[in-house]
């Protein structure tokens, strides 16, 4: 299914943007960048890791366009279907004992995570929901196995669980009602951004976006409820993505670089210091012209697209690029 004929880019249309005191449509540039993070993440042609670049007059608001685009291809491929073979995958490189939730019978367990097995030709993820007790989850249902951010110490000896999450507000008006519930209740890791986190929080987290409501109402809403980034959500809730600063390397073990993630380098500095950590993924790099790092940046990249590019045709899925945005395109060795 081409992902610029499902509902979850279709959605484009209706959603609004805050123009100062009014809502207006979502203007052709946040298109573009929404477009263009859905568009990278098509990697079925791929030949090696993709790295797109772009150089912009001001990089505000363009990490969050971008990453909106990332999310919203990711719910496109999930409802395609076949998502939970990819899941079971990374379910394997989890270490055991990483903290996590089990969605079982409309309800939401605390967990931990104890390794897998191959049983009868079946392959099972051995989880830990009470003192004593582990269930033995098949592949195929595994997408209900999620990772939890709070790393409580012990389980009860019994547990009714959390009722699961329906979407409602901002999230009911855009999205089809199948996709925006696989939002609030599935957590996914499609997305790292590598930032200035309280930039990034501000921009996220204000409602900027808005769609229309019966009777010509407005209901306004945040990128982060579609974006979901993990460091700005309330325990439990379902997360697509992650935010690390620039100035500190990730450290926790269960977001290691994983091939396939998306990493939106939001600026030259986090790109220059941590795009060797990031070199299994796909990288969306943002340079503002105005920044001191800008003129470094833009050396490495047209380094890296002289000294080791094995493809610059990439079929980008995008609109005409505005006025005073370049961009680079092209893909690395893995």
């Amino acid at each position: 299914m081409p992902m610029e004929n499902h509902d979850a880019l279709k959605c484009l249309g209706s959603m609004l943007y805050a123009d100062g005191e009014r809502w207006v449509a979502l203007p052709s540039w946040g298109r573009f960048l929404v477009r263009l993070g859905a568009s990278t993440v098509d990697t079925r042609q791929a030949l090696g890791s993709r790295v797109v670049a772009l150089s912009v007059p001001t990089r505000s608001y363009a990490a969050a366009f971008l990453g909106l685009g990332v999310i919203l291809a990711g719910i496109a491929r999930d409802s395609a279907g076949g998502t939970h073979v990819a899941h079971a995958n990374f379910l394997k490189g989890l270490p055991e004992a990483t903290p996590i939730w089990l969605r079982r019978h409309n309800k939401r367990l605390k967990a931990f995570y104890e390794g897998y097995l191959v049983h009868e030709g079946v392959l099972r993820f051995a989880v830990r929901v009470e003192r004593g007790t582990t269930l033995y989850i098949r592949s195929e249902d595994c997408e209900g196995i999620q990772l939890r951010a709070t790393e409580s110490a012990d389980l009860p000896d019994h547990q009714s669980g959390l009722s699961i999450n329906e979407a409602e507000g901002f999230l009911a008006h855009v999205l089809s009602e199948a996709d925006a519930s696989a939002l609030v209740n599935k957590d996914r890791d499609d997305c790292v951004f590598v930032t200035s986190v309280g930039g990034l929080r501000a921009e996220l987290c204000g409602e900027f976006l808005g769609a229309h409501r019966q009777q010509g109402e407005t209901i306004s809403g945040c990128f982060q409820d579609i974006i979901r980034v993990r460091q700005f959500s309330h325990s439990g809730e379902a997360c697509r993505s992650e935010a690390f600063p620039v100035g500190r390397k990730p450290q926790r073990g269960t977001h290691k670089p994983v091939q396939g993630k998306v990493v939106v380098f939001d600026g030259a500095l986090g790109y220059l210091r941590w795009r060797d950590h990031w070199a299994a993924s796909i990288q969306l790099v943002v340079l503002d012209r105005t920044d001191c790092n800008w003129p470094d940046a833009a050396e490495a990249l047209n380094r890296e697209y002289v000294d080791r590019r094995c493809s610059d045709r990439l079929a980008l899925d995008i609109p005409a690029i505005p006025a005073g945005v370049e961009v680079m395109a092209y893909e690395v060795p893995r």
